[in-house]
């Protein structure tokens, strides 16, 4: 169990929510995961998980009032006296108040049929028998087994509800100007923040479409362009010299550095929102450093000084890490800011400068 089940978790979670009591809710149960996940705590990583997915059906369901208002009064029969509540204060936290088993109902608005309603609810018979006092116990094969059905139903109500997500999208699609010059704000501002889009919904609603909104919001998630408009991809620059931000929670934790002789694979995770854990896994690297007190990549004058014993480093912002691939050459990379979700950020981010020297050369001040 490792910190990629954060990073699959919060993919099928809006990019931004409005509503701040929400993300600070969610803010905490990651720190907590993280926390649970750290310490092999198999019974809490459970707990945490159950009510990340509960809060991920809140949401939904929010949203399916929001733009369903009409159909949406009708659902009440079977609850009535929790309408008022719930309209005085539409926003995830409220509908708690209503029994979990039930509030799975709300679906047959977007067109759920009972069986994929029984599907994605019998996770909370299973929750009460787990944490009731009958003797069970949680190992790592068991809770891996139900980690999987969690993330697969979040999977499942994302590409069920497609057809609503779509008339969202389409929508959408008339606060922009036929003539406009897309920016990541636009998008969070007519598309991500309205619409409580996640990434996922996002890449299953733009997948194949050739539309300039489609276009954009793949370019802007997954692909970057230098000065001279050249296309980066945003998981590997060819580049020996460049700028770089890369989302640390997609591709494995790599971005790819360099090409032939001279590639490094730089493999992120999270450590906090000032600090990040790297590593020397991928199979093209043979060591890593981090060269303390060096202000600047210039002031390297021989990589082999420095102690290249651990499996990892933990550089914090404007420190320097070094590289050494297995062809015996070198890469230096200054962390220029980092973002992390669990900690009051939007998204998981991290921005370094690098440099890959010369063939063999040790020397970053020649």
């Amino acid at each position: 169990m490792d910190e990629s089940l954060i990073y699959e978790l919060q993919s099928y979670l809006p990019i931004q929510y409005k509503d701040s009591a929400t993300v600070d809710y969610l803010w905490y149960l990651f720190s907590e995961l993280q926390k649970s996940i750290e310490w092999n705590s198999y019974s809490w990583i459970f707990l945490n998980i159950h009510l990340i997915y509960m809060t991920f059906i809140y949401i939904q369901i929010v949203r399916i009032y929001e733009f369903r208002k009409d159909n949406f009064s009708y659902a009440w029969i079977w609850i009535k006296e929790k309408e008022k509540n719930f309209e005085k204060n539409p926003i995830p936290s409220t509908l708690s108040e209503i029994n979990e088993v039930t509030i799975f109902r709300f679906f047959r608005l977007i067109w759920f049929d009972d069986q994929s309603i029984a599907n994605i609810s019998w996770l909370i018979d299973y929750r009460n028998n787990m944490l009731h006092a009958k003797g069970n116990k949680l190992n790592e094969d068991s809770l891996k087994s139900k980690v999987y059905e969690y993330t697969g139903k979040m999977k499942l109500i994302s590409k069920k509800s497609i057809p609503f997500l779509s008339d969202l999208y389409k929508d959408s699609l008339s606060q922009f100007s036929k003539w406009q010059e897309i920016t990541r704000d636009d998008l969070e501002i007519n598309l991500y923040i309205p619409n409580n889009f996640s990434v996922y919904e996002l890449q299953l609603l733009t997948q194949w479409k050739s539309d300039k909104i489609s276009q954009s919001v793949r370019k802007i998630l997954f692909e970057d362009e230098d000065n001279e408009g050249n296309k980066i991809d945003k998981y590997s620059s060819k580049k020996l010299e460049w700028k770089h931000t890369f989302d640390y929670s997609n591709n494995n934790w790599i971005v790819e550095l360099g090409k032939e002789q001279q590639f490094f694979e730089l493999m992120f995770t999270k450590a906090s929102d000032t600090s990040i854990h790297v590593y020397n896994d991928p199979k093209s690297i043979e060591w890593i450093a981090l060269a303390n007190w060096v202000e600047n990549i210039t002031d390297i004058t021989d990589c082999r000084t420095y102690d290249m014993t651990s499996r990892t480093r933990t550089p914090q912002e404007w420190e320097i890490i070094i590289l050494k691939n297995i062809y015996w050459n070198y890469c230096a990379v200054k962390i220029i800011d980092v973002k992390d979700r669990t900690r009051r950020d939007d998204k998981d981010e991290v921005t370094f400068q690098y440099v890959i020297n010369d063939i063999w050369n040790t020397d970053f001040s020649e």
